[in-house]
């Protein structure tokens, strides 16, 4: 990030500030001046991008706009080992199962029967 972030705390008791990290019951999350976002903004958004931090965007020193990375997609390791724990058992079938997928992937027709 830009050198010229500060470091800034705010009362934890503002949706905004959930994704920033939290010490002593205080939000702490880096700004960064409007007047500084403008002049670094490509740089600024590749590291809101390679962090996963948000960015405080301040004005005349108050709080104005947070810069966030997008909300990160597909499932956590928990939910996957959730859907796959919950997921039908192929039983005695399981081997038949894999030796079909395997012949299909081979795209050998000849050796391939249902």
């Amino acid at each position: 990030m830009p050198s010229s972030l500060k470091l800034c705390s705010y009362a934890l008791n503002s949706s905004y500030f959930r994704h920033s990290n939290t010490q002593n019951g205080i939000s702490i999350m880096h700004s960064i001046t409007a007047t500084e976002l403008a002049k670094s903004l490509s740089e600024t958004i590749n590291s809101v991008k390679a962090s996963g931090q948000s960015l405080l965007i301040t004005r005349g020193g108050k709080p104005v706009a947070i810069l966030s990375p997008p909300p990160k997609q597909g499932l956590t390791v928990d939910e996957l080992v959730e859907v796959l724990s919950n997921m039908p058992r192929l039983g005695d079938d399981a081997a038949s199962f894999a030796e079909d997928v395997r012949l299909a992937r081979s795209n050998d027709s000849n050796h391939f029967q249902p």
